[in-house]
């Protein structure tokens, strides 16, 4: 395998890491004595160096979850595996080629995707020679003889086809987990094409940069972006009926995505017919 440094410097220069990690250290002993396995040293180093949040679609778990909902937890997830699966595997055993942990040599999970597809160890040997799997309930999985640096750096650079996930983004990314408040925009019919809506959208928050969009056989279009500076996450909906905004923003922002997005809204020609955070109405002034 490559040395955990060589693995772990070049993914740091393909995707910076953040600045300021979010649950990415802690007592690893005390971890691993809950769990009564070792972890391997690459995956320490990558969590300390990136904490909690996503390469694409690849969000990774931590044992120092600090949620309430502990919905990165890497221990407890790892805890209810074999109960979550226990049925499943009797009845399409096709879809278990490998054990689960706690059981020998069983699948560790150390992320996870949107899909519902978990990239994992497999415990057998020395933590630190731990080979890798991506795995899905519905599809069975696929065994690496990589770590899990290497298996992230292979997979983002595009340099090792990963079975299961979907072809890594051009240009690949890290955005650190913080909760942010959702607000889902419907906006007017119009003159202006939904194309140019989203250019004009991007230049009031611009700079920007992509995320993964997509687009399913109905035509019905989704494309994701960030607002690089002010650490917005934005979605623009086409397809699904009028086109949509869903914006995603640290709480403190309200203001300030509110007195933005409205400003762009105005810039397409067009209004806000409706804006929702969950089920309740929301920004209320700027809805005319």
């Amino acid at each position: 395998m490559t040395t955990v440094v060589s693995a772990l410097d070049r993914l740091m220069t393909l995707v910076s890491p953040p600045a300021l990690p979010v649950d990415g250290d802690g007592d690893w002993q005390r971890v691993e004595a809950r769990l009564g396995l070792a972890l391997p040293a690459d995956f320490k180093e990558l969590l300390r160096r990136y904490g909690v949040g996503q390469f694409d679609d690849i969000t990774l778990l931590t044992p120092f979850d600090t949620h309430p909902d502990a919905v990165f937890d890497l221990v407890e997830y790892a805890e209810a595996l074999t109960s979550w699966y226990d049925d499943l595997r009797d009845d399409d055993p096709e879809n278990f080629p490998f054990p689960l942990y706690p059981e020998n040599g069983g699948l560790l999970p150390w992320a996870k995707t949107g899909e519902g597809t978990d990239l994992c160890w497999l415990t057998e040997g020395r933590p630190d020679d731990w080979p890798t799997a991506v795995w899905n309930v519905r599809e069975g999985g696929h065994r690496y003889d990589r770590g899990a640096v290497e298996l992230l750096y292979g997979y983002l650079s595009g340099q090792a086809r990963v079975e299961l996930l979907s072809p890594p983004p051009d240009v690949p990314w890290f955005d650190r987990y913080r909760d942010r408040r959702e607000v889902r925009i419907a906006l007017a019919d119009g003159e202006v094409p939904s194309a140019d809506r989203l250019r004009i959208l991007r230049e009031h928050l611009a700079p920007t940069s992509d995320r993964r969009s997509v687009e399913d056989q109905l035509g019905r279009r989704t494309d994701n972006f960030k607002a690089v500076d002010r650490d917005w996450l934005l979605a623009f909906l086409t397809g699904y009926g009028p086109d949509g905004i869903v914006v995603r923003f640290p709480p403190e922002d309200d203001d300030d995505a509110r007195t933005a997005v409205a400003a762009a809204v105005r810039a397409m020609g067009s209004r806000m017919v409706r804006a929702t955070s969950g089920r309740e109405p929301v920004w209320t002034d700027s809805v005319a």
